[in-house]
């Protein structure tokens, strides 16, 4: 994402879907989707810049340190192993949040 555009979801202590993954433009109105009944915690590459509107929601919670990798990803791969579940990967195709735009010349 450029500029003040970050590419965000908000998931429960559960990993429950509150927020879908989604392009979002921050300003002040569209932080507010972030004011939840519960403290919100706030970390990734765009959190930074983005965290003079995000300090204004009560029960902000930055996390400076914890920047998401695909290795964290391994337990969420084996949960799906352990209960049998796999991609076709013949038919599977990647989920690119916004559409790759090419510049003509």
């Amino acid at each position: 994402a450029r500029r003040m555009e970050v590419y965000c979801a908000v998931y429960d202590k559960d990993k429950n879907i509150i927020l879908p993954v989604q392009a979002l433009i921050l300003d002040d109105n569209s932080a507010l989707a972030f004011k939840l009944a519960k403290p919100v915690c706030f970390f990734g590459e765009g959190m930074p810049k983005a965290k003079s509107l995000l300090e204004k929601i009560p029960g902000a919670v930055f996390m400076e340190d914890v920047v998401p990798s695909s290795a964290n990803l391994a337990v969420l791969a084996f949960a799906k192993m352990a209960q049998n579940f796999f991609e076709n990967t013949a038919l599977f195709e990647p989920f690119y949040l916004k559409e790759f735009f090419t510049k003509k010349p």
